[in-house]
């Protein structure tokens, strides 16, 4: 009989430990493909000759998709070990599925598909949930039928029923695409389930983002359904609990195009990261955004550095050898001169895993691979207040 991890004999140590080396093995991959991406997107910004920008492009493309097949190995281990993490924090549903919407009919152009949106003004209000496994859930959505779909219409309807706790969120995903059998309504959600042996395009992927959002969903105290009948598209309901945001929690939103972005001129940064690789692509996004650093190879060294240095952010890479990024966090903390300086966590784990295992020692966390402007959004963020 294959072995239950929920038994509570000598397999839950073992199941535990895969997950462990999975996630380390995870991380060290993860901050590989960073480089690779972070560096793709460094020679994306100079002006490359066609053919070269092209092979930039494709070197590029080829990480992504290593990333997201990464992302999916790591997404169901954690569904199946109950370790995956659920934020609740305001955000506003109708914005979030609109800038998804905008993006697929972008990547979409080239094909005879439509991509329509039908929202009800109740979403588009502040509520409380996680705004990145619901955005993760649509999009696999999404992907799954512009896969399916050669001509025709994807439709996304979006509605919410509201009381005086909250709202329960409704998205379905509808398309015109080939459809499935009737009684693979289940088995579509089956992990590494690829379609019917009578479908006959290429399938990429691997099999695991219905799976993924299905478990999603469940963790978000919600269900995802199937409907289809082969030859006639497919039908996706995912329904949702989400809270009612406090009204300290829903600010006025900014006007982003009447913002001006500070001026990022004598910003004093300390990057701290064991990758000599990662310091250098680190360095270089810092030198095109004008900031003023320095870069130290671990804790001890940051540590060191802060005590004669006035910085006005440091940059901390949360897996190191030696002096990890949270004891040094926990360390910067407790100086009186450096108890407020804004630590931001560089790591290969959810953002939310590691405000959760950092008891809130870091002002931000920056998800590897990094991107450019993720960095320069919160660059802008803390040198505004300064």
């Amino acid at each position: 009989m294959p072995e239950d991890p929920t038994d509570r004999g000598g397999t839950v140590s073992t199941y535990g430990a895969e997950i462990d080396l999975l996630a380390a093995v995870a991380h060290e991959l993860k901050t590989q493909l960073g480089i690779v991406l972070t560096a793709s997107e460094l020679l994306a910004m100079a002006e490359l000759p066609e053919r070269e920008a092209r092979y930039v492009g494709m070197l590029r493309g080829a990480a992504v998709t290593l990333q997201a097949l990464l992302d999916d190995l790591l997404d169901n281990t954690r569904l199946k070990s109950g370790t995956l993490p659920i934020e609740s924090v305001p955000f506003r549903p109708h914005e979030l599925i609109e800038d998804l919407v905008n993006a697929f009919r972008t990547r979409l152009a080239d094909k005879a598909v439509d991509v329509v949106l039908h929202a009800e003004t109740e979403t588009d209000q502040e509520l409380v949930g996680d705004p990145l496994r619901l955005r993760q859930i649509v999009t696999n959505l999404l992907d799954n039928a512009a896969k399916f779909t050669d001509a025709g219409e994807i439709a996304v309807t979006v509605t919410a029923d509201c009381d005086a706790e909250g709202c329960r969120l409704e998205v379905i995903v509808a398309d015109t695409g080939i459809g499935f059998d009737a009684e693979d309504a289940e088995s579509i959600f089956a992990p590494f389930w690829r379609g019917a042996p009578t479908v006959d395009q290429d399938v990429a992927g691997t099999g695991l983002g219905l799976a993924i959002s299905r478990g999603l969903a469940a963790r978000m105290g919600g269900t995802l359904t199937a409907e289809g009948k082969r030859g006639a598209g497919a039908r996706f309901t995912l329904s949702v609990p989400l809270g009612r945001a406090p009204q300290s929690a829903a600010p006025e939103a900014p006007d982003r195009a009447a913002a001006e972005a500070p001026d990022l001129t004598g910003f004093r940064v300390l990057v701290v990261d064991d990758n000599a690789v990662i310091r250098r692509l680190l360095v270089t996004i810092l030198d095109q955004f004008g900031v003023d650093h320095d870069a130290v190879e671990g804790g001890e060294a940051a540590l060191a550095r802060v005590a004669k240095k006035a910085f006005d952010l440091v940059i901390l890479d949360v897996r190191m050898n030696g002096t990890d990024g949270i004891a040094t966090a926990k360390r910067i903390r407790a100086g009186e001169a450096s108890r407020s300086l804004p630590l931001i966590a560089l790591s290969a784990h959810p953002a939310a895993q590691v405000r959760a295992s950092s008891a809130d020692l870091f002002d931000a966390v920056l998800e590897k691979p990094l991107k450019a402007g993720d960095l320069y959004e919160v660059l802008c963020r803390f040198a505004g207040k300064a």
